[in-house]
């Protein structure tokens, strides 16, 4: 019999090779199932929910993974857009930071995809990136809205191991050996993301909140001579302003300064100092903030040397200096000589120094000094500053930096950890340092940052002083 025989049986012609299979008679009538192919969006549920799914399943056109893409990017402008606020106005840069955020997905499925056995497709690794996305935008935006201290510090890596499981999940229903291998290459990919958007101060958001008045549009058009000299009347109105003092009691007087007006993040971290220190410490009516601020340079006093020497004096003037304590709190950018920046708009302010500040306290005759200054390099302050009769409480070390400084937040990482989560409910000022230092700490090691090292002097006669004058009258606050 030969080959070519039209007669030959399905046996010898499945043995070389003509056919895969043997094939059911048609006779019986039964045709052979194929497993059905489930739709595009059960698909997704199947994954995001430890469900097996077959390749089968996975989108076959690009059109289909841009429609899984675009739903965590769409959520996220949402998002953006939304947190910002009504007067909201566009800042460009975020784009730069979004471009990021896709490019390395992009780059980390490629490569975790390489390295599967077997190899898996570009759209494939997209396509499970997307679709994490979906589980981690929310629960981001979730974390940045109404997340505190330890959730914010835990909540990331648990949601970390839940995408990493997910994703094996995914590999293994393709057939993935060893699935172990592109999980921990994503995992080194997910870490070397995040540690370089933050030390480059990436951000993905567009949306900032502007100041009621519409300052933002003119900012440093207003800014002139005639701007520098209402600072005097601006800073006396606030001065009087203050209420009388309790003489019932010593009374604590908060000074604020918000240094670099090109970045709303220490408007913001003064104005939560100057409310938790008015709770906490009974100082809301004798309270003076000197803030530069971009979106509204009408409302505060300027913060300028002059204005806040000129601000030190008044107080002086008010208070019984002897038995009164000053709570100044200062937040901006630092320099690594020292320096404490002073900015709005294009001006060229005077910068402050430890040295400077020392010689304004001292010419004000303030005795009691509480002084907390929110920056980097801020440690260089202690030594110009310390005495008996002062506490002083700095964000970092002389030679280090601290973190969460940029435009995209509301308050810096030192002012999240002990303005607005330890003070509020410590036993007492120190111990709320104690316990924001050792947040901050936790923070930065997940993060892979090198530590900030927050510094702090407590004088021998103000830690007296203080717990039995101030701290045993203090309030507990609920923000």
């Amino acid at each position: 019999m030969s080959v070519g025989d039209d007669n030959v049986s399905d046996t010898v012609r499945m043995q070389v090779g003509w056919i895969d299979a043997p094939r059911e008679p048609e006779s019986l009538g039964v045709a052979t199932p194929s497993a059905p192919r489930v739709s595009a969006l059960r698909a997704l549920v199947r994954f995001l929910t430890f469900r097996r799914i077959a390749p089968d399943d996975l989108p076959r056109t690009d059109g289909a993974l841009v429609a899984v893409a675009a739903a965590p990017l769409l959520l996220w402008l949402i998002y953006d857009r939304w947190s910002a606020g009504a007067e909201a106005w566009w800042f460009g840069s975020g784009l730069g930071g979004l471009a990021w955020n896709l490019v390395a997905i992009a780059l980390v499925s490629w490569v975790v995809g390489r390295i599967s056995a077997p190899p898996q497709s570009l759209r494939t690794m997209l396509w499970f990136a997307s679709a994490l996305m979906l589980i981690v935008v929310p629960a981001q935006a979730a974390l940045l809205q109404w997340g505190t201290y330890p959730l914010i510090v835990w909540m990331p890596l648990l949601l970390g191991a839940v995408c990493l499981a997910l994703l094996g999940r995914g590999l293994s229903g393709l057939g993935v050996r060893r699935v172990f291998v592109p999980l921990a290459v994503a995992m080194l990919g997910i870490l070397g993301h995040h540690v370089i958007a933050e030390r480059s101060f990436l951000s993905a958001g567009m949306w900032f909140a502007a100041g009621n008045d519409g300052a933002s549009e003119d900012y440093g058009a207003r800014q002139d001579d005639r701007w520098l000299l209402e600072q005097p009347e601006r800073v006396d109105a606030a001065l009087a302003a203050l209420a009388p003092r309790d003489p019932s009691r010593a009374n604590v007087y908060f000074l604020g300064v918000a240094g670099y007006g090109e970045e709303k993040v220490f408007a913001e971290e003064i104005a939560l100092a100057e409310r938790v220190v008015g709770k906490r410490y009974g100082s809301t009516q004798r309270s003076i903030a000197l803030v530069n601020d971009r979106r509204d340079i009408e409302t505060r006093p300027a913060a300028t040397v002059w204005s806040l020497e000129r601000a030190l004096r008044g107080i002086a003037e008010r208070m019984d200096v002897e038995r009164d304590v000053l709570f100044l709190a200062l937040s901006s950018h630092g320099a690594e000589d020292g320096e404490f920046a002073l900015t709005s708009g294009g001006l060229m302010l005077e910068q402050l120094t430890p040295e400077l500040l020392r010689k304004a306290l001292d010419a004000a005759g303030i005795r009691w000094r509480v002084i907390v200054v929110s920056a980097c390099y801020s440690g260089k302050f202690v030594p110009a500053l310390q005495s008996p009769d002062t506490i002083v409480l700095t964000a970092a070390a002389a030679d280090r930096t601290s973190f969460g400084c940029s435009d995209q937040r509301d308050v810096t990482w030192f002012g999240e950890a002990f303005y607005r989560d330890a003070l509020p409910r410590a036993l007492s000022l120190t111990e709320a340092f104690d316990t924001a230092r050792q947040v901050i700490a936790r923070r930065e090691k997940a993060d892979g940052l090198d530590a900030s090292r927050p510094a702090s002097h407590v004088g021998a006669e103000i830690g007296r002083y203080w717990m039995e004058a101030i701290e045993s009258n203090a309030y507990r606050v609920s923000l």
